[in-house]
């Protein structure tokens, strides 16, 4: 689902146009939270989450992918 949606947006900035958000009203920590549940557990190990719940207009899955993205190259790279 993820990378189908990514080649889409890919594909839709290749040709000229915007990707259409679905802005609404959430909180980033939670958003976060979901992300980190995708990594496996040796990684999840060396991640510390600190903050607290911050609330703001986004779109909730672009938001959630390119934190996922961010945290992927962290793991891979870092």
């Amino acid at each position: 689902d993820r990378l189908i949606q990514e080649l889409l947006d890919t594909n839709l900035l290749q040709i000229g146009e915007k990707i259409p958000l679905k802005i609404t009203e959430c909180e980033i920590l939670s958003i976060v939270k979901d992300s980190l549940l995708n990594l496996n557990r040796v990684d999840l190990d060396r991640i510390v989450l600190q903050g607290s719940p911050r609330w703001g207009h986004w779109d909730r899955d672009a938001l959630r992918r390119s934190i996922e993205n961010l945290l992927n190259n962290a793991i891979k790279y870092g």
